[in-house]
């Protein structure tokens, strides 16, 4: 998971009771927590709740990071979500209506509590997305490749003078990464 300042491991523990260690956030009467052991490979990331709760996860923490405080203010969100582009054209559709909501989200994160309502979503391929923070680096040269490795998939796309080459990109699902000491 990464927002424009933060990266963390896919993994969500749920409980009914508060943890007593480290953070978390509550949402729906449930506990949750971040966890170092990945959530497994998911084609549908909208089969349930975990993508949608490691996103509030994402929020949180960038509020947290700016020092956001909204005691009894709604704060709208949009989002930008990436999805592996072997089934982007497929599921974009299906995950973009996923964040959205009818109304209000309310969540609580560092004893802080927040309430959001999901304005935007648009979702990108998660290869382009990457590449796109280099922008201006990567127009600069005729031909740049933009290789995306998750932990589950690894994409690859071609930019020719800084655009998407179609005929050049593929994504391989149920790719795995090991480190080796």
């Amino acid at each position: 998971m990464a927002t424009e300042n933060l990266i963390f491991t896919s993994g969500l523990v749920e409980s009914e009771t508060e943890p007593s260690l480290g953070d978390f956030l509550y949402c729906n009467r449930k506990y949750y927590s971040l966890s170092n052991q990945r959530i497994p490979y998911m084609r549908d990331k909208t089969a349930d709740e975990q993508f949608f709760i490691l996103t509030l996860f994402e929020i949180a923490m960038e509020f947290d990071r700016k020092k956001l405080q909204a005691k009894n203010d709604i704060i709208k969100v949009n989002l930008l979500v990436g999805l592996p582009l072997a089934h982007y054209g497929l599921l974009y559709r299906k995950f973009e209506r996923y964040f959205k909501s009818e109304g209000n989200i309310r969540f609580t994160y560092r004893k802080t509590s927040y309430t959001i309502i999901i304005g935007e979503v648009i979702s990108y391929p998660q290869d382009y997305a990457a590449g796109m923070t280099i922008y201006p680096e990567i127009k600069r040269h005729t031909n740049a490749w933009i290789i995306d490795i998750e932990g589950f998939s690894v994409a690859y796309l071609e930019l020719k003078n800084g655009a998407p080459n179609k005929d050049v990109c593929d994504s391989k699902e149920h790719f795995y990464v090991q480190e080796k000491i």
